[in-house]
């Protein structure tokens, strides 16, 4: 009884949002693949109202992207973004449907995410301490996947609980040693700009890309939600902007 009730929720879910901006899809699950694939078109966050929802595209394997790395300011949209895509993968693993117009992907073994860790006084860990561990715990549970298994990764603001001195370098360190795992797929968003160099130093293994934001205006910004390729460099660099 439970399932046939989840079943139909989903269906009627999918029935509801057919005359929508923001629908939801049918997925098509790709077996055989050696190496993980996503295609996400129009995709949105289904925890999002429908009706204020932007559509975006991403693609990752089969001469698509192989892991992204999400740079700008807070609100911008990043955690929007990544929570979207890894939404979807359960919902396409669970119940054959994604928010989205299409949605091709092959199954994921496990959906790891690394968000707002925090201290562990119990533990005796500090913010930083914390952070650190997940990270490598990340890292060393991608190196695990058997060889017909894939990962798909979320790390959203790492190591904000020390400088960004050394929190960048750690940062890139553990995204040169994801960048060489062919079996995962990993989406990192970072407000350090050191990391933004891993798509030079993995021979674009690691693609640049932000959330667009435009200041028609001074001091008036309008957030677009949409994903566009590059760093956000003027986070980096324009003092002015950035305090405004």
């Amino acid at each position: 009884a439970g399932t046939i009730d989840a079943l139909h929720a989903a269906a009627k879910l999918y029935n509801q949002h057919q005359n929508l901006n923001a629908r939801y899809c049918f997925v098509n699950i790709i077996n055989n693949q050696e190496s993980p694939e996503l295609q996400l078109n129009g995709f949105w966050n289904p925890l999002i109202n429908p009706q204020q929802a932007v559509l975006n595209d991403v693609a990752f394997g089969n001469n698509g992207d192989r892991n992204m790395l999400l740079t700008g300011p807070n609100g911008s949209g990043k955690s929007i973004s990544m929570k979207g895509i890894a939404l979807n993968i359960i919902l396409g693993q669970t119940f054959g449907i994604a928010a989205a117009e299409s949605m091709n992907f092959t199954p994921f073994s496990c959906i790891i995410a690394y968000m707002n860790e925090q201290e562990n006084l119990a533990a005796g860990l500090s913010t930083f301490m914390a952070e650190d561990q997940r990270l490598t715990e990340i890292c060393n549970q991608s190196e695990l996947l058997s060889n017909n298994e894939k990962g798909f990764i979320i790390m959203d603001e790492m190591l904000k609980g020390t400088v960004e001195d050394v929190g960048a370098r750690y940062i890139y360190k553990a995204g040169q040693q994801l960048a060489n795992n062919s079996q995962i797929i990993c989406i990192m968003a970072t407000h350090f700009e050191y990391p933004t160099q891993l798509e030079a130093g993995t021979n674009g293994k690691f693609i640049n890309y932000h959330v667009g934001l435009k200041e028609p205006v001074t001091g008036e910004f309008i957030r677009t939600f949409k994903l566009v390729r590059g760093a956000n460099l003027w986070w980096f660099h324009d003092k002015n902007k950035r305090t405004r």
